[in-house]
């Protein structure tokens, strides 16, 4: 699955120059996709606990 991943990246790159260049008129050479997928890491408790016992 990661080799599809860098392969797919490495169109959309391509492509996002591609259009930059022949729609928008401007001289990209090479374009960076940034990530944006941050891991969320929660402290979760609880607010009430009960034992029965």
């Amino acid at each position: 699955m990661g080799q599809k991943d860098i392969i797919s990246k490495q169109i959309f790159k391509r492509i996002l120059v591609d259009v930059a260049t022949y729609i928008f008129k401007l001289e990209l050479k090479s374009a960076e996709l940034i990530e944006t997928e941050h891991q969320r890491i929660e402290d979760r408790r609880s607010d009430l606990t009960c034992k029965s016992g």
